[in-house]
C-alpha cells in the first residue's frame, strides 16, 4: 500500500498515472469512435465529433500541462463526456420508431457498462486528490471500489459479445438435397 501511496502522492513525472492518463485518451477515443458509428442521427454524429474534438485537446493541453499526479479536471472531463454518449444513445433508441430487444442488443449492454462506470468513476476520482491529502487510507480503499466497478463494466461488456448475432452456418455438402 505505501508503494500505492508514493505512486499518487510524488509531485514531480509519475510514469505509472502517466500511463494510466494515456490509458483514458485511448479509452476516451474508442468510445467515441464507437458511439459515432452506432449514432444514426447526422446531427448527433457532428455533436460527437467536436465534444470529441474539444475533450481531446483539452485532455492533451491538461495531459501536458501538469505533471502526472491526480488531477480532478481530467477526470471531471473523461467521466462526464463518457457519461454523455450513452445518454445521447438511449435517446436514439427512444425516439426511434423500430422495436428492438434491448437483451439482445449489444449497444445497449456496452451503454449501461460504461454509463455505470462513468457514474461510479466520477465521484470517486473526484474527490481522490483531498483523500489523499487528508486520509490516505481512505484513498486507497477506494481502489478496492474501482477493481470492483472494473470487473462490473467488463462484465457488461462480455454479455454485450455474447448477446452479439451468430452467423448461421453454411450448409456442408452432405446436407444439400440431391
Amino acid at each position: 500500500m505505501w508503494d500505492l501511496y508514493k505512486m499518487f502522492a510524488g509531485k514531480y513525472n509519475n510514469w505509472s498515472v502517466w500511463i494510466y492518463n494515456a490509458g483514458l485518451m485511448v479509452r476516451l477515443i474508442l468510445l467515441l469512435w464507437f458511439y459515432h458509428n452506432i449514432i444514426t442521427s447526422v446531427r448527433v454524429q457532428k455533436l460527437i465529433r467536436w465534444i470529441g474534438g474539444l475533450a481531446l485537446l483539452l485532455l492533451i493541453g491538461i495531459y501536458t500541462r501538469w505533471t502526472h499526479t491526480i488531477f480532478v479536471g481530467y477526470f471531471l472531463t473523461f467521466n462526464s463526456i463518457m457519461m454523455l454518449l450513452p445518454f445521447l444513445y438511449f435517446r436514439q433508441l427512444l425516439k426511434n420508431d423500430e422495436i428492438i430487444k434491448l437483451q439482445k442488443d449489444p449497444a445497449v449492454w456496452i451503454s449501461i457498462g460504461v454509463l455505470a462506470s462513468g457514474m461510479i468513476n466520477l465521484p470517486v476520482f473526484t474527490f481522490m486528490d483531498y483523500l489523499i491529502k487528508t486520509n490516505t487510507e481512505e484513498a486507497l480503499r477506494s481502489f478496492y471500489y474501482n477493481d470492483a466497478l472494473n470487473i462490473l463494466t467488463y462484465t457488461l461488456f462480455l454479455i454485450a459479445f455474447l448477446c452479439k448475432p451468430q452467423p448461421k452456418p453454411l450448409p456442408s455438402q452432405f446436407s444439400l438435397p440431391r
